[in-house]
């Protein structure tokens, strides 16, 4: 498996498996605006996207934000493919690095503690804001 940063070419293959995931909360406008900012990450399996992640930098905050993190197939679950994104993310040493999984979303949350994020508080009933510093 490879991290790299998504191109392009790899819009219409990005946005057809969002749709064929069904999922209304990452569309295809997120991932055209995403790559556009060259800030879309994607993991490639022998050379099939498999998953995307957003690296987006919060000016006004202050840190680099972990956002629309999306794997396109099931089977692929249970791979250690967030894992992997934040591993990669965490290895860029940025001063600080946040993600907003929602309240129950127990798996996440617990990968962002594994890698030592620290839980800051919850937001809008359903959120929580978790931040690793560097």
């Amino acid at each position: 498996m490879k991290i790299r940063i998504a191109e392009p070419i790899d819009y219409k293959r990005i946005a057809l498996a969002l749709r064929n995931k069904r999922i209304d909360y990452i569309t295809p406008a997120h991932a055209r605006e995403d790559i556009q900012k060259r800030r879309l990450y994607v993991i490639e399996d022998d050379g099939v996207v498999i998953a995307q992640c957003a690296l987006v930098h919060e000016p006004n905050h202050n840190y680099h934000a972990i956002k629309r993190l999306v794997i396109y197939n099931r089977k692929n679950c249970g791979r250690g493919i967030a894992q992997r994104f934040i591993r990669y993310f965490c290895a860029m040493n940025l001063p600080a690095l946040g993600c907003t999984p929602w309240s129950d979303n127990q798996i996440m949350k617990r990968l962002l503690t594994k890698n030592g994020f620290e839980y800051q508080y919850t937001f809008l009933e359903n959120y929580e804001f978790f931040v690793k510093r560097g």
